[in-house]
């Protein structure tokens, strides 16, 4: 797992669909707002997003890593993106070579 402050742009995903998976939390448990990662906040939105995750949900095939060749992206508004890897050198290999980050928008109250 890997964490960054920056978003990914949206078409990466649509380039690689097999390779990358982009999820947000589920905004109805966990409001639009900056949720810093070491928070209470930040881990209920983090796993709120991975229970949405197609890659982190379904069966991958017997004896592989369920992300073997692949990422998931969770999109934390106003504050970053927290990157799941099979390990960490898969996660920058694949931020290097997939994935265009920009600043995440601001997010007010």
């Amino acid at each position: 797992m890997v964490h960054l402050h920056g978003h990914p742009d949206d078409g990466i995903a649509a380039q690689f669909p097999d390779n990358v998976e982009i999820v947000e939390p589920d905004y109805t448990l966990y409001p639009m707002v900056d949720m810093p990662c070491g928070s209470m906040g930040g881990n209920g939105s983090l796993r709120s997003a991975l229970a949405k995750s197609k890659f982190f949900t379904s069966p991958y095939g017997e004896g592989k890593h369920f992300l073997r060749n692949r990422i998931i992206m969770v999109r934390l508004r106003g504050h970053g993106v927290v990157v799941l890897a099979e390990n960490p050198e898969a996660a920058v290999e694949h931020i290097k070579n997939y994935t265009g980050l920009a600043r995440p928008p601001k997010v007010t109250i």
